[in-house]
C-alpha cells in the first residue's frame, strides 16, 4: 500500500535528496550539482529555526520513499512549495494532486498569504497541475546550465483567495496527518 506520511524518520532527508538526484539524472540529465542544490535546501529547511517550521510530506510504500513535497517559510507571510517528486511507478495515481492539496491546506492553516514555487519548463505535467490549482507563471529566467544541461527555470505564484481553492480529491491514504510534536 502506498500512503502519505508527515513524520520524518532518520534517513528520509537523505532519501529525498538521493531520489531527486537519481530521477532528475535519468529523466533530465541533470548532474551532481543539482543533487547538491537539493541537499543544501533540504538540510537548511529541516533544521531551520523558522516559525512556522518547514512541513514535509513523504509518499511511502512499505519503508521505501516513493515521493515527497514540502512547504517552507519564505518570509513576509509567504511559503514556498518545494521538492515535489514522485517515483515514475506511482505517477498518474493522484498522489501529486494529493500532495499539492495537502500543501495548500497547510499553507492556509499556518496563515500564508501567498505561496510560490520554482520549477523548470521541461516539467510540463507538474506545470499543468500547478495551473489547475490556480498557480500563475510570474517569472521565467533565461536558459542556463547550472546543473550540466540547459534548463529554463520558471516561477509560479499563488496568492490570497486562491489559497482557498481546492485541488480536488485523490484516493491516496494519509497517515500521520497531524504534524509531529517536535520541530524537525
Amino acid at each position: 500500500m502506498v500512503w502519505i506520511d508527515t513524520k520524518l524518520r532518520a534517513g528520509d532527508l537523505g532519501a529525498m535528496v538521493e531520489q531527486h538526484g537519481r530521477l532528475y539524472r535519468v529523466e533530465y540529465q541533470l548532474n551532481e550539482r543539482f543533487e547538491a542544490y537539493v541537499a543544501a535546501g533540504v538540510g537548511a529547511a529541516a533544521i531551520g529555526p523558522a516559525d512556522p517550521p518547514a512541513r514535509f510530506w513523504l509518499v511511502r510504500e512499505r519503508d521505501e520513499l516513493m515521493g515527497s513535497a514540502a512547504v517552507c517559510p519564505a518570509g513576509e507571510g509567504r511559503g514556498q512549495f518545494r521538492w515535489f517528486l514522485l517515483d515514475p511507478s506511482i505517477r498518474g495515481q493522484g498522489f501529486g494532486r494529493q500532495l499539492l492539496s495537502l500543501a495548500l491546506e497547510h499553507s492556509r492553516q499556518v496563515g500564508y498569504r501567498a505561496l510560490f514555487l520554482w520549477t523548470f519548463d521541461a516539467l510540463e505535467m507538474a506545470a499543468r497541475l500547478y495551473q489547475s490549482a490556480g498557480f500563475v507563471e510570474t517569472q521565467r529566467l533565461p536558459e542556463a546550465a547550472p546543473w550540466g544541461v540547459p534548463v529554463t527555470e520558471v516561477r509560479y505564484d499563488l496568492a490570497g483567495p486562491l489559497l482557498a481553492r481546492s485541488v480536488g480529491q485523490a484516493s491516496a491514504t494519509i497517515r500521520n496527518k497531524n504534524p509531529p510534536s517536535h520541530r524537525i
